[in-house]
């Protein structure tokens, strides 16, 4: 993951160097192959690390973070927008600062993060005997890095499996369109500014943050995970 990371940042630093289509194309295309990886290993990690009544509150707190970083982003977009002079345009400025910063923390995730509980420095042999012990009734173990191809199989042909494919692959398109082409959307059809529109997506972040808190919370008051998903994928 922090080398996912790293090449991650790398790539959007290479944005800043694109001057055609075909550029552009390319390194978009990159960025969605490092960051693939990102969101199994975060739930496989948080699978190594809390028990399974406690992982959706926990996908969910770091799935926030996406709203954050709208409101972070719009921010500094606003902030980069002002800049009119210089070697570089202000949208190049903004995939530079974007990209050094995700590679040096790639870099910290790469050596301090711990791959499971067992390998993390910061806790004595007895602590990490309880955390194991506190997430066994998971039955999901914590690492193992044999290639087994009877799961492979057992995966391409378990309904439940192509059922999440299904889920990821019609809930993802349409919010990624809306994402990459709302600051557009905003400007072009509702009239507004180039700085009011940076200043305008601190507002989807911050719907996205109540969002995912109140599905938390119905998750929490009902105990329906499978039902609240499908109330909050109807609209």
């Amino acid at each position: 993951m922090g080398f996912s990371i790293v090449a991650w940042g790398a790539v959007l630093a290479g944005h800043a160097a694109c001057t055609n289509f075909i550029g552009l194309v390319t390194v978009r295309t990159l960025l969605g192959i490092f960051e693939s990886a990102c969101q199994p290993a975060f739930i496989v990690l948080s699978a190594m690390w809390y028990r399974r009544e406690e992982q959706a509150a926990r996908v969910t707190y770091w799935y926030m973070m996406n709203g954050a970083q709208q409101i972070v982003g719009g921010l500094l977009a606003y902030l980069f927008t002002l800049i009119t002079t210089g070697p570089l345009k202000s949208w190049q400025w903004l995939f530079l600062s974007y990209g050094i910063i995700s590679i040096i923390f790639g870099a910290f995730v790469f050596v301090y993060m711990p791959d499971s509980p067992m390998r993390a420095k910061c806790f004595s042999e007895e602590d990490k005997r309880l955390m194991v012990e506190r997430v066994r009734d998971n039955q999901t173990g914590l690492q193992n890095r044999t290639f087994k191809k009877e799961q492979v199989f057992d995966a391409l042909t378990d309904p439940q499996t192509w059922c999440y494919a299904g889920i990821q692959l019609f809930t993802t398109l349409p919010t990624s369109g809306l994402g990459s082409f709302a600051n557009i959307i905003i400007s072009t059809n509702l009239k507004f500014s180039v700085l009011q529109t940076q200043l305008l997506a601190i507002v989807l972040g911050a719907y996205i943050i109540i969002v995912l808190l109140g599905s938390v919370w119905i998750v929490k008051k009902t105990g329906q995970n499978i039902l609240v998903a499908l109330g909050f994928v109807v609209p």
